[in-house]
């Protein structure tokens, strides 16, 4: 009977050896594994952190590279227009050099008619058109005729100084103009006249096209 016992005690005993073994063998395995993720975490922490470093490096060369482009494309829209309007002026002294076979020597190249709110204003580029070394003057006017009230109607823009000239080669008028709420303008004549009765006139008509108009004569 005592041998019974002992032998079921021994064997009760080795099974709880055996249990805490195994316990003790799942804790540490438990154990690596926890220090293995938390070593993973940590690692994955520091490559969250850059990417977030490098994501806002990112955004900020590209905000840099919006203002840098945006100020490229500013300078490139002015130097554009400041060619144009080189351009454009080099084009009006070629005009001016020019001996002319045209024996008209006043003569307006261009002219812009613009409204801002009530008023139209005006740009003319007046010029001669021969190898003349004297100044010239007089005056430029417009006609514009229309209907007003169901009638016809006509209108004389002149004897302003905005409007009078003396020049050597060229120069550019510039000025405004207000007219009546019911004049309905159809025609527009400008006229460009010289003191000196020897040289005559330049006079070109137009059909009123608005509130804007920009045309360049011909030679």
């Amino acid at each position: 009977m005592l041998k019974k016992v002992l032998k079921k005690g021994g064997i009760a005993f080795i099974l709880l050896a055996l249990a805490g073994n195994i316990y003790y063998f799942a804790y540490q395995q438990a154990s690596y594994q926890c220090i293995a993720v938390r070593e993973e975490l940590e690692i994955l922490q520091k490559k969250f952190a850059l990417l977030l470093e490098e994501e806002a490096r990112f955004r900020h060369i590209s905000a840099l590279k919006e203002k840098s482009c945006a100020a490229v494309q500013e300078e490139l829209r002015n130097a554009e227009a400041d060619f144009i309007a080189v351009r454009d002026k080099l084009a009006l002294y070629e005009k001016v050099m020019q001996p002319g076979k045209n024996k008209q020597i006043l003569k307006i190249q261009k002219l812009k008619i613009f409204k801002i709110g009530k008023q139209y204003h005006y740009k003319i580029s007046i010029m001669q058109t021969r190898k003349r070394r004297k100044y010239i003057s007089g005056t430029v006017q417009f006609l514009l005729k229309g209907e007003r009230a169901g009638q016809f109607s006509r209108l004389v823009i002149k004897d302003s100084k905005e409007l009078a000239f003396r020049f050597k080669f060229l120069q550019i008028l510039e000025g405004s103009f207000v007219l009546p709420n019911d004049f309905m303008v159809k025609e527009l004549t400008i006229e460009a006249i010289s003191e000196t009765k020897k040289i005559a006139k330049f006079v070109q008509v137009l059909v009123w096209q608005g509130e804007n108009i920009e045309v360049e004569f011909g030679q």
